[in-house]
């Protein structure tokens, strides 16, 4: 009875392992597409005589009438055989007098069976596991596959790299071919005078906003011959006089060109006018702007600075130009070596104060667009650059040196502080400081009234 219970349990472990070949892991051998079906055909074949074998086997030792029950069959044993959950069923145990010729043959057959089994075993170490999908491809197919993807990726590259290529060539030859692309101005024009007049609203319009008007002429020298004039303008709403954002004119008998387009370069600040013609070198040329700005609180150029005097909120109009922000007062070459003289004329309320660089002329009271005005002109300022232009409108007061100084020297500031005497102690330094430095360098003070300006944003003017 021992022996045919031995007997069953290696019968049950060389089927276990032609079962669990669904169960082997997949090897890191490679696989060849060819051979795929090979190995599956060779382990299916030796399976099935394993199987045949492991049958006749049975037949052989099994008492005569009894069967095997099939795979999947259910319930037990006619004789109470134990039952094996893969689905075959144990047969019921040979009569006493066949039982060793029964075990003999079985055991050839099983060791038959065991040794097909680790054939397969080893046949599939250079295939895939069992049970998983595999797509048959020639090696024609193959090759096609392969040579798309390739010509896939060279034509991708070679798109990336032309688009590359042309960036960097535009970059370097198309740029600096477009002089109002680049920020330095071209030295073929140079400003000899600036006639400015400039008008501050005080008020809010009907828009809420604190604006100025103005209009401006420079007259400049060409220097190389051009076609083309670059002026800096920012912030500015330019007027437009027959379709374009400036007027030329000739000076000194020079006949000016005509002007083909113009156009505000945003980026690099300018005001680009293309002519029909070249200019003539050393003719000289007048350019007239008329423009509209706001008078905002950002300190920069023509800004607007807020103080209260009492409880009443006062505004006043002044400018910090430097270092590049005269051109968002008025259109004009804005840049430390192209100096000139500055010719300003201020338009402000009857009840306000007009300073600048040097000497007012003189004003007149009238009436612009119903508003009762002063129109103040001053002297010509030295020649000089843009960023030292300076004006203010404002309702100050002043204190000023003795009439029997050297040189008249002027304070102002708000009319609270000044009558406080706020004023005497940068009146007395001013005037000392000045002696001391005309001393030191050997040079007279050239303009004939230096003066500051004490403002609610803390600057010196």
């Amino acid at each position: 009875m021992a022996a045919s219970v031995a007997t069953q349990r290696l019968l049950w472990l060389s089927l276990a392992q032609l079962s669990d070949r669904d169960k082997t892991p997949l090897l890191d051998a490679p696989v060849s597409v060819d051979g795929v079906f090979g190995d599956a055909v060779g382990m299916m074949t030796a399976k099935f005589e394993a199987e045949q074998k492991s049958r006749v086997a049975f037949q052989a030792w099994m008492p005569h009438g009894s069967k095997a029950e099939p795979r999947g069959s259910a319930g037990p044993t006619a004789t109470g055989g134990m039952k094996r959950e893969s689905g075959f069923r144990s047969p019921t145990p040979p009569a006493p007098g066949t039982q060793g010729v029964a075990e003999a043959s079985f055991q050839t057959d099983c060791t038959a069976a065991t040794s097909a089994s680790a054939a397969g075993r080893s046949e599939r170490q250079s295939g895939p596991p069992r049970g998983i999908k595999v797509n048959v491809l020639n090696r024609h197919d193959l090759r096609q596959a392969l040579t798309v993807s390739v010509l896939g990726l060279v034509f991708g590259a070679t798109a990336v790299a032309t688009i590359i290529t042309l960036s960097v060539l535009y970059a370097l030859h198309e740029a600096p071919n477009r002089p109002w692309d680049q920020y330095r101005l071209p030295d073929t024009l140079k400003p000899r005078k600036y006639n400015v007049t400039m008008w501050p609203r005080l008020t809010k319009n009907e828009h809420s906003l604190y604006v100025f008007t103005g209009h401006s002429t420079v007259d400049f020298e060409c220097v190389k011959d051009t076609d083309l004039i670059l002026i800096h303008s920012s912030k500015l709403n330019l007027t437009k006089s027959s379709r374009h954002h400036a007027t030329l004119t000739g000076l000194g008998g020079a006949v000016a060109p005509t002007i083909k387009t113009t156009w505000l370069q945003v980026t690099t600040e300018y005001l680009v006018i293309q002519l029909n013609s070249e200019l003539e070198p050393g003719k000289s040329y007048q350019l007239y702007t008329s423009f509209t700005g706001e008078l905002a609180d950002d300190l920069e150029g023509f800004y607007r600075s807020e103080y209260y005097e009492g409880s009443e909120l006062k505004v006043l109009a002044t400018t910090q130009m430097e270092a590049t922000d005269a051109r968002k007062a008025f259109p004009c070459f804005d840049e430390p070596a192209l100096k000139a003289i500055f010719y300003l004329t201020l338009i402000h309320n009857r009840n306000t104060v007009a300073l600048s660089n040097s000497m007012e002329i003189g004003s007149v009271n009238t009436t612009m667009d119903g508003v009762e005005v002063s129109v103040t002109t001053f002297e010509p300022t030295p020649i000089m650059s843009t960023y030292l232009l300076a004006f203010v409108v404002c309702e100050y007061d002043s204190i000023r040196t003795p009439a029997r100084a050297k040189v008249l020297l002027r304070v102002w500031a708000r009319r609270q502080a000044i009558a406080e005497g706020q004023g005497d102690y940068a009146l007395e330094k001013a005037a000392s400081l000045l002696e001391y430095l005309e001393r030191y360098y050997n040079v007279t003070n050239p303009l004939k009234k230096p003066g500051a300006t004490l403002n609610s944003t803390d600057d010196v003017r």
